[in-house]
């Protein structure tokens, strides 16, 4: 919220990154469904990145940094997916920021913190290979950065309520 109402003076605000300019006086209304709007566009980004809306309509009010920043991140995850060393430090250091806001940021678009997003985007990946290859268990746990024996069992139990081999049976009747 700004006195500084001036066409240019309202440019360099969104320029310098403020998703939403209101100059003073403003209307309590005008300001109570700007609140509401980027409120449910932060929840639609959190859902998207989660898995549980696939129309990509439904976020087109997104910021452009905001899902390129979350793209980033899901590249990385994934051109290192089957590295057992991607956590936290790895993405932050990647990202050129410190774990924190890395966490923040994160929990901010997805709802979930950075460890709990890297497990839950390699179990969906792993669910996916379950589904499209005939690849044995143990290297689909494997590509997918467990390293563990049993670990990606008890994870993706966890995760979607039934074993890979229970999920892959299910799945190809």
């Amino acid at each position: 919220m700004s006195a500084r109402v001036e066409n240019h003076e309202r440019l360099e605000g969104i320029e310098a990154g403020a998703e939403v300019y209101i100059g003073k006086p403003f209307i309590v209304d005008e300001l109570l469904l700007v609140v509401k709007n980027t409120l449910r566009q932060r929840d639609l980004l959190r859902r998207k990145f989660r898995g549980e809306v696939t129309d990509t309509l439904v976020v087109e009010n997104i910021s452009n940094e905001e899902m390129n920043f979350v793209e980033s991140v899901n590249k990385l995850i994934d051109e290192n997916l089957s590295s057992g060393d991607v956590n936290g430090s790895f993405l932050a250091e990647k990202c050129c920021m410190s774990v924190s806001t890395l966490n923040r940021r994160m929990r901010n678009l997805t709802g979930m913190p950075v460890a709990v997003y890297i497990r839950s985007r390699r179990m969906s990946i792993a669910k996916r290979m379950l589904v499209e290859t005939d690849k044995p268990i143990s290297e689909i746990e494997w590509m997918c950065g467990f390293n563990t024996v049993g670990h990606f069992s008890r994870q993706f139990h966890q995760e979607f309520g039934c074993t890979p081999t229970a999920y892959r049976q299910q799945m190809q009747k």
